[in-house]
């Protein structure tokens, strides 16, 4: 009885009652009451007042006492003033400095001290800005709430909508229920049309979002307004804006809860009608921002006058990506596209369109300046790849080439190099240095290279298309083998909109050499052999030709925290098409071939619960089936599936679960040994994530994965193994976990534990194993150990 009221003391000092001053209550909640058939997202936009965010579960908000431990140093006069020092400060380096490079990097500086300033002046210091100031109940945003909702529902025509709120105090925690009577809603009688510009008129009546009988909304006459101004701007009316764009709603002249609209689209003041524009003239400036105007050239290419200083541009080239043509209406769809493309091409710092209507000409000035054409870029890092030890660093270095060949194509040269930490192929236990470095040359050409037309180029011109021509070298040393790759291919990307992506590689080769294999290692891939295990056919010295074909879409851009957003990647390869054309003899008989055709299909779901809290889906299946030379058919070892991991089931170790029920038993432990990798030709998994922000730069996660992966033929050496649809549900592995993420804006730093929830590899009746989890070693003899935790350290999101 004695803790009781310790512990409601302890509570009531979490949730902030301390901050409180007298007759003060915090907000503890909002409620909405009799919301049928309304929106009770939209609804809850109208709070003027939110609750603090709380730890799950419980009535904790650890975030206000952050906020005021900030509060208490905060002084927004000392900011002030260490801003104008700064100011000053850097405003006499500049006037000091001799060289216009020296000039421009201390004005960098500057902007920069500047923004820093600025948010601590407006968001507060860091502290601030992590936590949350205490929500104080305030029954003006109280009103202010009722407003806004009445306001709202009017909008939806509910015109005769009363919202009442009722707060509920206990212990100086208000609840605040808001009770909606929305009453009968209104709906359009008849639509009158007061456009006295009978050509527009005419183009308006076209494909209306109006209609009689339909019940009154707002949105559907925000949605018309925006429909008319773009359909007008796209038809030559440039001068056209929404301002002259109104309506007027009379609902008293007939009752019956009905209305009568009208649509009024004024002329410009002083005007009979709204003038159309054609555009007279396209003039494109290639270096906008130089200050040597005496020098400048111009030539004229297919309707366009290009105005330069030097000429290092492909004229040819930049008219593929132009969308304005002399004598042509104004379209905005157009000015739009052409800046998109142009910057696409990732030659220019900026592309500003605009239009001179002086005069009698309409002329179109197209404004852009280059990019450094040198640019480097070098990171540096780690990577965590089983259990946090033994991080390995890396260095990645690139050089880009902008307009190389002055066809506005880039060339990237890129070197890295990078030792890892990890258990090798045959061996879990036993942490291996591993050395991985190559290159890699990419030329990115603004053009599908292919014979087609000028006027075909120009049509596709708007998809972004592009062609890649890469070729890289690659050398990887682990303890079980040495490997080196060459590889080349030639791949065309375009895309639709912003969120449809396609790439065709119509030819992919690469030139595996294995040089080396560790005495041992080759000694089990022999054993495997003889018992029937095609494993080892992807260690040999090898050629491999593919054609690969990739689609992803993005809805609302995934991973965005105010709407929901959805992500797919369908991925489809075949292997061997050169063997195919040409034979097996092509290279000679010292080299394997590979046959094979492989797909992959990634789906993902982004659902945003509330400002600080998202729901996050995944599943992701694929296939790969090998073909040709008879009984020894297998697939390149890189061309597997594997599962398990920090992107994959969490619950176990990287590329160890499966394939299907099979177990490889420790003789002398008696437990599951984790020491090979589990190569397979099926894969499916997925993961259902809850995320939820907790102060700065710290979330948690909860996390619930599933899949599993089989092959395609019964694998004597790995019982089990083989795909059955009746056994699919009996081997499905279940994880799950709990996650902390660190985002520091430029990097997300996650840390997942996982641990076996349903573990196929069991026996049957013995497959749940959350009960029995252990951190201790699972090859310690004499002890039984059936899931023991598997720590993941990752960056970024896995999915």
């Amino acid at each position: 009885m004695i803790l009781l009221p310790l512990i409601s003391s302890l509570l009531s000092g979490c949730i902030g009652f301390r901050y409180l001053e007298k007759d003060q209550e915090i907000l503890y909640d909002q409620k909405l009451k009799n919301t049928t058939d309304l929106n009770t997202d939209e609804l809850s936009n109208q709070y003027l007042q939110q609750p603090n965010s709380r730890l799950p579960l419980l009535p904790v908000s650890i975030l206000v006492p952050i906020y005021q431990t900030g509060l208490k140093s905060y002084s927004v006069e000392k900011f002030e003033e260490k801003k104008e020092k700064t100011q000053q400060k850097f405003s006499n380096k500049i006037k000091k400095a001799d060289r216009s490079r020296k000039k421009e990097r201390l004005r960098d500086r500057l902007a920069q001290k500047t923004e820093k300033y600025n948010k601590n002046i407006k968001e507060g210091n860091l502290f601030m800005r992590w936590g949350e100031p205490l929500a104080v109940f305030d029954s003006v945003s109280m009103e202010g709430t009722i407003e806004n909702m009445e306001t709202y529902l009017q909008g939806e025509g509910y015109f005769n909508a009363r919202v009442t709120a009722q707060k509920n105090s206990l212990d100086r925690l208000a609840t605040v229920t808001y009770d909606i009577d929305k009453k009968q809603a209104f709906t359009i009688d008849s639509i009158q049309y007061l456009i006295p510009d009978n050509r527009i008129k005419e183009l308006v009546l076209k494909n209306t979002l109006l209609e009689k009988g339909q019940r009154f909304q707002q949105r559907v006459l925000t949605n018309e307004r925006e429909r008319i101004n773009k359909l007008l701007v796209n038809s030559g009316y440039y001068g056209f804006s929404r301002q002259y764009v109104s309506f007027q709603a009379d609902s008293a002249a007939l009752g019956n809860h009905s209305v009568i609209l009208q649509l009024i689209i004024k002329n410009p003041i002083g005007e009979d009608q709204h003038k159309v524009y054609k555009l007279d003239s396209i003039i494109f400036t290639s270096d906008a921002n130089s200050k040597y105007r005496a020098r400048r050239k111009q030539k004229e290419y297919n309707g366009i006058t290009y105005d330069y200083i030097r000429d290092i541009y492909s004229t040819k080239i930049l008219d593929w990506r132009i969308f304005l043509h002399a004598d042509s209406l104004y379209r905005e769809d157009d000015t739009f596209e052409t800046q998109k493309q142009l910057s696409n091409m990732d030659n220019f710092k900026f592309v500003n369109i605009k239009y001179d209507t002086i005069g009698e000409d309409f002329i179109a000035h197209i404004y852009t300046s280059p990019l450094k054409r040198f640019e480097t870029s070098t990171e540096f890092g780690a990577n965590f790849i089983q259990d946090g030890k033994f991080p390995g660093p890396f260095l990645n270095f690139s050089l880009k080439n902008r307009n190389a060949f002055q066809g506005l194509e880039n060339m990237e040269l890129g070197v890295n190099f990078g030792i890892d930490g990890l258990t090798g192929v045959s061996d879990q236990d036993t942490y291996y240095q591993t050395i991985e470095y190559g290159g890699r040359l990419t030329f990115t050409f603004p053009q599908f290279l292919l014979p087609l037309r000028n006027r075909t180029k120009r049509n596709i011109g708007k998809f972004n298309p592009k062609t890649l021509i890469t070729a890289r070298i690659n050398f990887a040393n682990r303890p079980e083998y040495e490997r080196n790759t060459f590889s080349s291919s030639i791949a065309y990307t375009w895309q639709k909109d912003n969120n449809l992506v396609f790439s065709i590689t119509p030819l992919d080769i690469n030139f595996i050499n294995t040089k080396r294999i560790d005495p041992e290692f080759d000694a089990l891939l022999e054993e495997l052999a003889s018992r029937g295990n095609t494993y080892a056919n992807s260690f040999n010295s090898a050629f491999v030709s593919s054609s690969i074909f990739t689609a992803t879409y993005d809805h609302n851009d995934y991973g965005n925290k105010k709407r929901p957003s959805s992500f797919v990647r369908l991925f489809v390869e075949t292997g061997g098409n050169l063997i195919n054309i040409f034979g097996d003899s092509i290279f000679g008989g010292d080299l394997a071939y590979y046959k094979y055709i492989k797909t992959n299909l990634d789906l993902r779901r982004n659902v945003p619960l509330n400002r600080n809290s998202s729901v996050a889906m995944r599943l992701n299946m694929g296939a790969a089936f090998p073909y040709g030379n008879g009984d020894d058919s297998t697939l390149p070892y890189e061309k597997f599936f594997f599962a398990g991991g920090s992107s994959s089931l969490r619950a176990w170790q990287p590329r160890r679960l499966g394939p299907g029920s099979y177990a490889p038993i420790d003789s002398t432990t008696q437990n599951i040994n984790y020491d090979f990798e589990q190569p397979a030709d099926i894969l499916f998994e997925g993961s259902i994530e809850f995320r939820q922000k907790l102060l700065g730069i710290f979330s948690w996660a909860y996390f619930l994965d599933f899949g599993n992966s089989w092959t395609w033929y019964e694998d004597a050496t790995r019982p089990g193994s083989k795909f059955a649809p009746t056994k699919l549900v009996s081997q499905i592995a279940i994880g799950s976990g709990l996650g902390m993420r660190f985002d520091f804006s430029f990097l997300l730093v996650r840390l997942d534990i996982g641990v076996k929830v349903l573990d196929p590899a069991q026996p049957s009746g013995e497959k749940f194993v959350l009960d029995d989890f252990s951190f201790q070693n699972n090859q310690t003899e004499n002890i039984r150990i059936r899931n023991q935790p598997v720590l993941n350290i990752g960056i970024g999101y896995p999915f």
